[in-house]
């Protein structure tokens, strides 16, 4: 197809680049939000605030009594 490039179809080469186009911010989109999501772990961590799920009771607790919540299923 490249070696003849007059050769492709009107219609092919706009969805070609349509789909490309798409896929294009697709990409743009997702490594926009793994920044995001990079800087705000980052941030969280400076200002050291527990990652989600974890109140300032389970802050307290020490791994060992953490477990055996969880194994009680409370």
């Amino acid at each position: 197809m490249l070696a003849i490039p007059m050769g492709f179809a009107d219609w092919l080469a706009l969805s070609y680049s349509g789909f490309a186009s798409v896929k294009l911010v697709l990409i743009a989109l997702g490594m926009l939000l793994l920044v995001i999501s990079v800087m705000t772990s980052i941030a969280g961590r400076l200002i050291k605030k527990p990652s989600k799920g974890y109140g300032p009771r389970a802050i307290r607790q020490s791994t060992s009594q953490r477990r055996m919540i969880y194994q009680k299923g409370e």
